[in-house]
């Protein structure tokens, strides 16, 4: 009997190893999937209106400052928290929007529409960055990295 145990908890051990195995990598796998489908949506649809965005936020006024250029500033804002969400829920490989700068592009929009709110005093702009809580976090996390003062993000 004992002689029968071994190997079938060896088949079964190994089994479930192959199992978990399998799930991480497939994990891994729509990970980078997702994250390069978020850098795709950004570099070949977004890229433009961002542009655009980043002229208004340095460039603009509050004489200029309408429905219209809120709403744009408004869908980039929300469009690069909600990336933000997706990275700290792990759903995105960390590493690999590093490397592409996408992380650096968010937090370049957090700089320039808080430099446009002290500019141009925009009550409605202003309340808008307070909403992009996840997006502001990760900006100020990564100035502390940056700085030296807190800890490197790992890739999840």
């Amino acid at each position: 009997m004992d002689l029968l145990f071994v190997p079938l908890a060896l088949l079964v051990g190994g089994g479930i190893l192959s199992v978990s195995l399998a799930s991480v990598v497939e994990s891994a796998q729509r990970r980078n999937d997702l994250t390069l489908e978020v850098v795709k949506r950004y570099f070949f649809e977004l890229d433009r209106d961002t542009a655009q965005v980043a002229h208004i936020l340095e460039q603009g006024t509050a004489e200029e400052e309408d429905a219209s250029r809120r709403n744009m500033i408004r869908k980039t804002g929300n469009w690069f928290d909600f990336v933000v969400t997706l990275y700290h829920w792990g759903f995105l490989n960390k590493q690999l929007i590093a490397e592409l700068g996408l992380d650096q592009v968010m937090c370049r929009f957090v700089e320039r529409l808080e430099a446009y709110n002290r500019r141009t005093g925009s009550k409605q702009m202003i309340e808008f960055l307070d909403s992009l809580g996840n997006l502001t976090r990760m900006c100020e996390q990564m100035s502390k990295v940056e700085h030296g003062t807190g800890p490197e993000v790992a890739d999840g």
